[in-house]
């Protein structure tokens, strides 16, 4: 019984986290990646990822709910329940486990479970968001229908190197905005015929049992062009012919290959430019409201020191009180100069010609900031 129970707590701590991590990590285009393993190959890749959870969860436990617990103190519980028959025998920490901290127990059970499926959710969105998989192969989901389909295998290195050496304009699609996949698809009709069909790819399912290959795939707008033999066209006045209804779907059994085309979606290119000059606006508002709070903070700074030049008096604040009751005037003057050359670095600049703030700072201009910001902070520490 107590071999069950340590069991069912491995299970429960380590593997079914892991589980819902690769669950909510694998999502979408690449939910098959979750199915398509051994057991083994499941256990192993949940065990492994069931543990890092086990570390964020055991800190999320202290820092945020003040639990006193350590990895080395779940492992041993779990041990002692896996190896103990008696409870006499079990480690002093196990017993007052099972006799007061249950409950937690299952409380924390729930924790690592939302720790589990943040994580893996935001990790997808990461990795989807900064096209980590994209530039870096490690983080590539095994699906390379969704990067062929989706025309982000333009931009894998061998590929863009491949197109920078061939004879392709550069000026043919612009691969950092979004595009409509169009594909022309040459299907077996039968051992006598085959169709070239051309239409827009919408979407395409996977093979339960191998997901490097397509169950089927779906084209809107679509045009046909009949062959008698492959390559021979049947009549001479066989044009491309459309196929009235919304979508056409091609079981991947009986196709024979592929070509694609990528043409820019100006729909949503729009949003996208409209969503940028919203986030732009935005910006602005953000960025005023820093550079006034930082010219408010200026002028407060300099009359408090003004003032307390005239009359002594104490706000509360221990270092400020400190500052300005021991620091002698050449101190706090050049204190002042670093102070406000510290919040002009962070500060965003206005240009009035196009009435618009932003953050542009060249190298010679970063070291130059950065080399007066030490100059006064060391003038400070030597006058004050």
């Amino acid at each position: 019984m107590s071999i069950t129970l340590g069991s069912l707590i491995l299970f429960v701590l380590i593997i079914f986290p892991g589980i819902v991590f690769r669950r909510l990590y694998f999502t979408g285009e690449f939910s098959k990646q979750f199915d398509h393993s051994t057991i083994w190959k499941l256990l192993y890749n949940s065990i492994v990822a069931g543990i890092i959870i086990q570390f964020l969860s055991i800190l999320t436990a202290n820092y945020i709910f003040k639990y006193h617990l350590s990895f080395d103190k779940i492992f041993s519980i779990i041990h002692d329940l896996s190896n103990s028959k008696q409870s006499a025998k079990m480690n002093p920490v196990t017993n007052q486990f099972l006799r007061e901290n249950f409950n937690e127990f299952i409380a924390y059970f729930f924790l690592v479970l939302l720790v589990a499926g943040l994580s893996g959710y935001i990790l997808n969105q990461i990795v989807r968001f900064f096209d980590l998989d994209v530039k870096i192969k490690l983080f590539r989901y095994r699906n390379q229908w969704y990067y062929v389909f989706s025309g982000k295998i333009l931009r894998f290195k061998k590929f863009k190197e491949a197109i920078s050496t061939t004879n392709a304009s550069e000026d043919d699609i612009d691969i950092t905005k979004p595009i409509l996949t169009v594909g022309n698809i040459l299907v077996r009709l039968n051992e006598q015929q085959t169709c070239l069909y051309t239409g827009f790819i919408v979407d395409y399912d996977l093979k339960p049992n191998n997901i490097s290959e397509l169950q089927r795939i779906y084209l809107a707008e679509i045009s046909k062009k009949s062959f008698r033999k492959p390559g021979e066209i049947s009549d001479s006045k066989n044009y491309p012919r459309n196929i009235p209804g919304k979508f056409f779907v091609i079981p991947g059994k009986d196709i024979i290959n592929y070509n694609i085309n990528y043409i820019p979606s100006l729909v949503q290119i729009a949003k996208i430019e409209r969503r940028k000059e919203i986030l732009s606006k935005i910006k602005q508002i953000v960025w005023g409201i820093i550079d006034l709070i930082s010219i408010i903070i200026i002028f407060l700074f300099i009359g408090i020191e003004i003032i307390y030049a005239f009359k002594s008096f104490t706000l509360g604040v221990n270092w400020l009180d400190t500052y300005l009751s021991s620091t002698r005037f050449w101190g706090k003057l050049f204190f002042t100069f670093g102070f406000i050359q510290f919040l002009i670095l962070i500060s965003p600049k206005y240009d009035e010609k196009i009435n618009k703030y932003y953050y542009s700072y060249s190298w010679k201009e970063l070291l130059r900031s950065i080399s007066v910001l030490i100059i006064f902070s060391g003038l400070y520490w030597l006058l004050r």
